[in-house]
Formats: structure tokens, C-alpha cells, sequence
């Protein structure tokens, strides 16, 4: 219901939550590739958009996983990364977030400045 809402899109994380630079090729590649595949059957459409496990850039993923989701036809992934979105000047396979937490970060109007830019992350 909620893909078929329009308004909804889902991604995909790996399958058992593993930290790609610490697994072996052909296990990391198992681990983006088969959650695709089963979340593609389940809604019907093509995935577009992944999300590294704990996200952080040269530690957790490298260019080699970057390539790959290339290659794969994905359109973008996230990184943990505490950043805004700039389309000017964004790579679209290192994309970061707002951090919201069980703590003041989840604080609804601290949210609102984090997101808006008007206060720094």
C-alpha cells in the first residue's frame, strides 16, 4: 500500500546489516545484490536506492561498493554522514543525512533547524 501510494519509494540496506569492507568480495556482493532482488518481487518494481551499513565513507564502503551499485543500476546510496543535500555539488553514492537519535537530535524543533540548514550538524 504504502509503494503503491506514489509518494513512498523504498531502498535497500544489505541483508544481515554486514559492514561491506569487512566481508569478502563475493560475500558483499551477495549481501546488496539478494535484498534487491527479494524487495523487487515484493513490490513489483525496480530498486533504486541503497543505504550503507553504518554509512561512514572509506570505512565502511569504498569505491570498489560504489562501482558496483553503479554497475548494478542503482541511482544512489546514503551515507551516515551528518549533511545537508546539495544538488550542486552532490555525488549522488554518498549522500549523508540528518542524524535524529533517541536524544536531543530527535527533539522536533532542533530537527526543523538541523534539516533547514539554519543550524549546524
Amino acid at each position: 500500500e504504502m509503494s503503491g501510494s506514489g509518494i513512498i519509494d523504498f531502498g535497500t540496506h544489505t541483508a544481515n546489516h554486514r559492514i561491506l569492507t569487512n566481508i569478502g568480495d563475493e560475500e558483499w556482493v551477495k549481501e546488496i545484490r539478494e535484498p534487491r532482488e527479494r524487495l523487487s518481487k515484493i513490490l513489483g518494481k525496480e530498486i533504486l536506492s541503497f543505504c550503507y551499513p553504518n554509512g561512514k565513507p572509506g570505512t565502511d564502503f569504498t569505491e570498489q561498493h560504489i562501482d558496483y551499485l553503479k554497475k548494478s543500476g542503482y541511482l544512489c546510496a546514503f551515507t551516515t554522514e551528518a549533511s545537508l543535500y546539495d544538488p550542486e555539488k552532490a555525488d549522488l553514492f554518498r549522500i549523508g543525512r540528518i542524524p535524529a537519535g533517541h536524544d536531543f537530535t530527535s527533539y522536533a524543533p532542533f530537527f526543523r533547524l538541523s534539516c533547514s540548514g539554519t543550524w549546524g550538524t
